[in-house]
């Protein structure tokens, strides 16, 4: 008995974790939802748009509702937030001054509707021209600190957040050894 419950929260704690956002569900409606209420709270005059997602965690709470946990890097857009555009079409702003951020989203959600969303973002601004991409290891120079290729990043968020997982786990099954 306790081999399968040591499973089942196993499975709980790893499903989705440090895995990329794509457009299925979950995730891609937890994305939308959050881009959605991002830009739509903007005192910014441009769009935000997703530069890379992960979803940290995905947790099914039963009766058909989902808790579904982000990690958002975006890019200030050339489009203005009053355009109507979707962010994903329009260009990437790369002067001096052009806002990024990365945000942790919380998405409670069933199969029809969005629940709730909460959305805490860390912004920074560019202070060198963005250099158009040519490969993995070239990116934004960024006021704070340095930062690594899209694939790289996405790697150390996939890495800690398993790494954090496997300790609840680990504290899960010690609880299961003491019953």
């Amino acid at each position: 008995m306790k081999t399968v419950l040591f499973i089942f929260a196993a499975a709980q704690v790893l499903y989705c974790s440090g895995e990329r956002c794509g457009n299925s569900f979950p995730a891609g409606a937890a994305l939308n939802a959050t881009i959605r209420k991002l830009n739509d709270n903007l005192t910014n005059s441009n769009l935000l748009a997703v530069t890379n997602c992960t979803v940290l965690q995905a947790v099914d709470f039963g009766k058909g509702f989902l808790n579904v946990t982000l990690k958002i890097d975006v890019h200030e857009t050339t489009c203005l937030a009053d355009s109507g555009k979707d962010p994903s079409t329009c260009s990437l702003k790369t002067s001096p001054g052009a806002k990024t951020a990365i945000c942790t989203s919380q998405v409670i959600l069933d199969q029809i509707n969005i629940d709730r969303i909460s959305l805490e973002c860390s912004y920074r601004i560019l202070t060198t021209p963005m250099v158009p991409v040519t490969s993995e290891s070239s990116m934004t120079s960024l006021t704070s600190a340095p930062m690594t290729s899209p694939t790289s990043a996405s790697m150390k968020i996939s890495a800690s957040t398993i790494i954090w997982k496997w300790s609840i786990m680990m504290s899960f099954y010690k609880i299961l050894k003491q019953i």
